[in-house]
């Protein structure tokens, strides 16, 4: 990541129309796939929107989430042993397309690159970064493309009904006839694309908000600083808002302080007024989402020790879908590291010729070699978080194998691994360090050889006597004995690796139950792990893993007979107060949008503190005793993917799930919007009542009503909703953020009074994953 950000400041070196300019003459690179090598043209498109590859494919820009500099994709991993041959600071990837017909392939696809020279290969990669930054303004893009399909700079009424459909949007002629005829100033009955970017705004008007800037504005022509801070104080709750910062917000979205800026001027005070179409703007900017403003920031104590916090989990990371004929891969291990996930599992097996493997063992899953994997967690470890990762490691290998095993962990992660030599370091005496002492480093959990765990124990008693001599002498006298005594009764037959021994920071020890757990003799960094049928049954009284999981870890799998990956609840888990509780990542259900909205404040870190009442056995306390959501209106919602030149045109319908509590549990639906993907209406109100709204989370989910194909979601923990007209962003089933895409909505958040949940609206049937 440090060769991106270096590339980045060096853009300046060169003028960003001159690297545009240079990426529309072209290039000459060797591109790698599946099926081997070969030279391939490409260049960007005049009008800025689209990759040419070849002959025969174009990636539009607005589809790139990533460039990865170097071997970093499984192409490149496939021909490790030839990468002498590639010159890594000559090759790239582009990584683009994140969205699947059915179901999804990890991080996309990737086109697989290596420049003729060190030259074109600067100018490519920062080129391509410039592209990347202008996806600020993805929406003109949208439309630029879809109009340059047309091929004519002016168009007809069957032309603009062809546009529309293109755009998710399908209304009667006569309909769009009525607009066409409003905007076509030349009445020569043809539209120029400025004329169709009138009839477009005239569409996608949300006649909420028009209602809305009417009631507030004082004069029916603007919104002034006084107007707007009306309006939040009496519609949105946010009674602590001055004028003075209304008309900061109005600076930043007024078009004319824009333009004010721009020649070194401060805004007129005259001028700090908002249009509609710019109050809408600040509406449905990021700056008004659904999801509280501090919660996206990190704000909780990451000084205490990691028993004390929820950890992001993934169960058989490098699985792309089943469990028994999935295909294995590093790109799953990258998209998930990039969620925030911040302890994945790595299942590794003896492969051939010496080289260990992941896989699935004894099932028909592919299999990866180990040293792609781990090259791509040191490159991707701290890709979204600056925490520990903890890695743990399922060793179904051999001795010689579990050599090999340690000696590509220890030269691939080098500094990067917490090792065990140095559990006594920590800021919580007694305790496990906290997550901001272990920043930067990778934590191996692990079974160990009794021997080489001794070995650390006196260790760590002799460093801490010197520490404290006096109090503690008897005690380490005491902990060397038992070192002793524990590599005096070793068992022989134990076939764990002493090197990789060496490697494992936190110790893996079966569960006998809490009546055989000396509380006394267990040490900080031993934990356990927990099948689902286990846990379940201790979830239901859970008072004894509260007070197990306030002194040590736990880590949660699914059980054995999940064949297609599906998920466990992780809700009664987490109130029992397990850490790590470890879910299939690839699975979009119910399951997984709990665990993204749990992990997706505290800037994704992976880390959330425990509520106090799981600290301290207090009670819990929520805030709401139900929600109110109001169901608006969406904008732009894409169509399905291999879909996007069909005549036929997504019937949106939006689902409302709680979940969490199971006696709060519940999904209710709006209706059906027929044929208008691009700006459909509901206007509809739902209502939950609540029980446990400190751990309850709310999904929005909108699926098309035919084909039950789900367009879009996303999800928030309850007590992180904000309570009025907000805007909710919409992500697709990789949890990456759909372009132009969103839903508005009001909320109500009630905190008192009886409230009684809508009838009539229970959604029976699931949406097509």
């Amino acid at each position: 990541m440090q060769e991106v950000r270096k590339l980045l400041r060096s853009v300046g070196e060169y003028m960003e129309e001159d690297l545009i300019r240079i990426m529309q003459t072209g290039g000459v690179f060797r591109k790698f796939g599946r099926n081997g090598e070969k030279p391939i043209d490409i260049m960007l498109d005049a009008s800025e929107t689209s990759l040419i590859v070849g002959s025969k494919m174009a990636i539009p820009c607005a589809d790139i989430t990533e460039v990865r500099l170097g071997h970093k994709t499984t192409n490149f991993f496939m021909i490790a042993k030839r990468k002498k041959k590639y010159n890594p600071k000559m090759c790239f990837s582009i990584m683009y397309g994140v969205r699947a017909l059915k179901g999804v392939k990890a991080d996309g696809q990737s086109l697989d690159l290596m420049a003729s020279s060190s030259q074109e290969y600067d100018m490519w990669i920062k080129g391509l970064f410039v592209l990347l930054s202008r996806k600020h303004n993805p929406e003109m893009a949208f439309i630029k493309n879809a109009w340059k399909k047309m091929k004519r700079p002016e168009v007809n009424l069957r032309d603009v009904l062809t546009l529309l459909t293109r755009l998710n949007y399908q209304a009667s002629k006569r309909q769009v006839k009525m607009i066409f005829l409003q905007v076509d100033t030349q009445a020569n009955r043809r539209l120029n694309f400025g004329e169709f970017l009138k009839l477009l705004t005239i569409i996608r008007e949300r006649t909420e908000i028009r209602e809305l800037f009417y009631k507030y504005s004082s004069d029916g022509k603007y919104i002034s600083a006084s107007d707007l801070c009306n309006f939040l104080h009496c519609e949105q709750g946010e009674t602590e808002v001055s004028v003075q910062v209304c008309q900061k917000i109005i600076s930043r979205f007024s078009e004319i302080c824009r333009q004010q800026r721009l020649l070194g001027e401060e805004p007129k005070a005259s001028d700090l007024k908002l249009l509609s179409s710019e109050f809408e703007r600040f509406l449905t900017n990021p700056i008004n989402q659904v999801m509280k403003l501090e919660d996206f920031h990190l704000t909780q104590d990451m000084t205490r020790p990691l028993t004390d916090y929820f950890i992001s989990s993934s169960h058989n990371t490098y699985l792309e879908g089943h469990q028994l004929k999935g295909i294995s891969s590093t790109e799953q291990y990258v998209r998930v590291l990039k969620t925030g996930c911040r302890c994945i599992e790595i299942d590794v097996w003896d492969g051939e010729h010496g080289i260990p493997v992941v896989y699935h063992g004894y099932t028909l899953t592919t299999r990866i070699t180990l040293e792609s994997v781990a090259e791509a967690v040191r490159d991707y470890a701290f890709y979204a978080s600056p925490y520990p990762l903890i890695i743990s490691l399922e060793n179904r290998s051999s001795v010689p194998y579990q050599d090999a095993m340690a000696e590509i962990f220890d030269r691939v992660f080098g500094d990067m691994l917490a090792r065990p030599d140095n559990r006594h370091e920590t800021d919580n005496p007694g305790k496990l360090p906290s997550p901001e002492f272990l920043m930067g480093k990778i934590l191996i959990k692990g079974k160990m050889l009794t021997s080489v765990d001794a070995h650390y124990r006196a260790e760590k008693s002799n460093a801490l006597s010197k520490m404290e001599e006096g109090a503690l002498e008897e005690k380490a006298e005491e902990s060397n004995n038992m070192a002793m005594e524990a590599l005096e009764d070793l068992d022989k037959t134990q076939k764990i690796s002493d090197y990789l021994s060496r490697l494992i920071y936190l110790k893996s020890v079966p569960w006998k139950g809490f009546n055989n757990l000396n509380k006394e003799e267990r040490e900080a960094y031993e934990m356990s792990s927990f099948a689902e049928q286990t846990i379940m049954k201790i979830a239901k009284n859970p008072a004894e893993m509260i007070e197990y999981n306030n002194k040590w870890l736990s880590r949660i799998y699914p059980q054995g007979t999940r064949f297609a990956s599906s998920n466990y609840s992780p809700y009664s888990i987490w109130n029992a107060g397990s850490q790590m509780v470890a879910l299939n990542y690839q699975t979009f259900s119910g399951p997984m949008w709990l665990n993204f909205a749990k992990f997706q404040g505290q800037q994704r870190c992976g880390y959330i503190l425990k509520p106090q009442w799981l600290l301290d056995s207090s009670t819990p306390v929520n805030a709401y005793t139900g929600i109110t959501i109001k169901v608006l209106s969406a904008r732009q919602l894409p169509k399905r993917k291999g879909f996007e030149e069909a005549q036929e045109v997504v019937d949106p319908c939006v689902r409302l799930h709680v979940l969490g509590d199971p006696k709060d549990e519940k999904t209710l639906k709006t209706s059906v919007v027929k044929s208008n993907g691009y700006s459909p209406s509901w206007n509809e109100s739902i209502t939950f009542k609540l029980n446990s709204s400190a751990s309850d989370a709310i999904c929005f989910e909108i699926v098309d009503n035919t084909s039950k194909w789900r367009i879009a979601h996303y999800c928030c923990m309850i007590e992180s909703l904000r309570a009025g007209y907000r805007v909710v962003p919409l992500f697709d089933d990789l949890e990456n953020p759909i372009p132009l895409c969103n839903l508005f909505i009001h909320t109500t958040l009630h905190q008192s009074g009886n409230v009684e949940t809508t009838e009539g609206r229970d959604v029976t049937e699931t949406s097509e994953v």
